[in-house]
């Protein structure tokens, strides 16, 4: 492939959706790199080559309100890759932004360990659709996780406790937080009426509003 400009750096980036999109991109841009280039050289094709040329350049993925993309032997490998060619991967949740944790699959289940895991374990002893439940608990995530709290802090990845004590406090505060930015995703509205929208929208979608990520974002400079 054409070698990159020695100073040419890729970063890859995304919002829900575009963020599934650059976890997918980050993923076949690494992937290009574990081939032997003498390989990707001789077989591969011109579209190809142009991603192996992009992989080499890759400094970062930078996701915002991330769904999980794969099972866990997907996000093993692709941590794996990540940790060798020292590449970050920031995953962005902001609040109790919920597309941050779906599918649900096994991170959560391993953060709740023996209590969610004896519950699965039952499942799928006595269901008829035992196969079904083992691929919906598989989902799993890639990188790091940085979570936006309304309360200004920024924890990275939690343990149960501290995201139950999290999701607790951010639940407590959304009202106020609505009414301080006196908008939640295309909605603006004065701030008295921000009590009430705060009452028909639950966190766990107005926390996943893009405006919600620059805001909390923002107070971390």
């Amino acid at each position: 492939p054409r070698p990159a400009p020695a100073d040419v750096r890729v970063w890859v980036t995304g919002h829900s959706l575009g963020a599934a999109y650059a976890s997918v991109l980050a993923t076949v841009l690494l992937g290009t790199q574990t081939k032997p280039l003498h390989t990707a050289n001789l077989l591969a094709t011109e579209p190809q080559k142009q991603l192996f040329a992009l992989g080499s350049c890759l400094a970062g993925v930078y996701t915002f309100g991330t769904p999980k993309i794969g099972d866990k032997h997907m996000a093993d490998h692709m941590n794996t890759l990540l940790r060798y060619f020292d590449v970050p991967f920031n995953r962005y949740r902001n609040g109790n932004d919920i597309v941050g944790v779906l599918p649900i699959g096994s991170d959560s289940a391993s953060k709740a360990q023996s209590a969610l895991h004896g519950i699965l374990d039952w499942a799928v002893a006595t269901s008829d659709f035992s196969g079904s439940i083992a691929m919906v608990t598989d989902f799993a995530t890639i990188g790091k996780e940085f979570r936006l709290n309304a309360d200004g802090r920024m924890s990275v990845d939690e343990t149960l406790c501290e995201e139950l004590r999290n999701t607790c406090y951010n639940l407590v505060m959304w009202p106020l937080s609505v009414v301080t930015l006196r908008h939640v995703g295309s909605l603006d509205f004065t701030k008295a009426r921000g009590w009430i929208v705060s009452l028909l929208i639950p966190s766990f979608i107005g926390d996943h509003f893009p405006a919600g990520y620059l805001y909390r974002l923002a107070a971390q400079t």
